[in-house]
């Protein structure tokens, strides 16, 4: 199964016990979230929890979880209480079952929790880990901000983060501006184009006119010579 084959739904409160079990895999218990905690965030913040799932049967592999908070930096109180309104989010979880690691899931998640939290309008979105896995998140775009001052567990943190303000634009998003900028430049450069838009002088003029074929074409002729100039201008 590819990345492709896999899709990305919210938690739900049913997918909750998945969801734990796939946390107390990936965690030691001195670093786990209790069920007590994942419920608290998927009440709160269920647009911060983002699943992976199989198709069929439909199967959670892989999620992650933030809340908000008003702190560009993490510390213990910014990442034990969502904060509604708040511009950054602070990334708790990023799991993925063992069987599906090292095959791009992560990554997939992170890009696509990425734009989403983007389009929610936060500037950005914060998270600790351990010094194997920032390789991972370095790739999906979040640079290091040095040793973080939380306690949890027995191992020393890194705090990384990513501004979504610096997330470089979509490919098809660069295009269609391109395009714009070349129509309009188009349009100032090549008045005539603006014309042709409204079709024949025949048609302008209409059936109803008193001007007679002969006159129409020598209209014709003197607009088309008219725009002529006005595009070698």
């Amino acid at each position: 199964m590819s990345v492709s084959d896999l899709s990305f739904d919210y938690i739900s409160q049913s997918d909750l016990a998945a969801a734990f079990s796939l946390e107390s895999a990936c965690f030691p218990p001195s670093e786990a979230a209790t069920l007590s905690s994942l419920t608290y965030r998927q009440s709160n913040a269920p647009l911060l929890f983002l699943g992976v799932f199989t198709p069929t049967p439909r199967t959670l592999i892989a999620f992650t979880c933030s809340t908000l908070t008003p702190s560009p930096h993490l510390e213990h109180d910014s990442m034990s209480t969502h904060v509604p309104g708040a511009p950054y989010a602070a990334i708790h979880s990023v799991c993925v079952q063992q069987q599906y690691r090292r095959m791009g899931v992560a990554l997939a998640l992170l890009n696509e929790y990425k734009i989403r939290l983007a389009q929610m309008g936060l500037k950005g979105a914060r998270l600790i880990t351990h010094d194997e896995l920032i390789p991972l998140y370095q790739q999906a775009g979040f640079g290091m901000v040095g040793e973080s001052s939380v306690v949890h567990g027995e191992r020393k943190w890194f705090e990384m983060k990513i501004d979504f303000g610096l997330l470089p634009q979509p490919k098809e998003e660069k295009e269609k501006e391109k395009v714009a900028v070349v129509e309009k430049e188009a349009g100032v450069r090549s008045p005539g184009k603006a014309w042709e838009s409204f079709g024949s002088i025949e048609e302008l003029v209409g059936e109803g006119s008193a001007l007679g074929s002969a006159d129409t074409h020598q209209i014709s002729l003197s607009v088309k010579v008219f725009l002529r100039v006005l595009d070698h201008s």
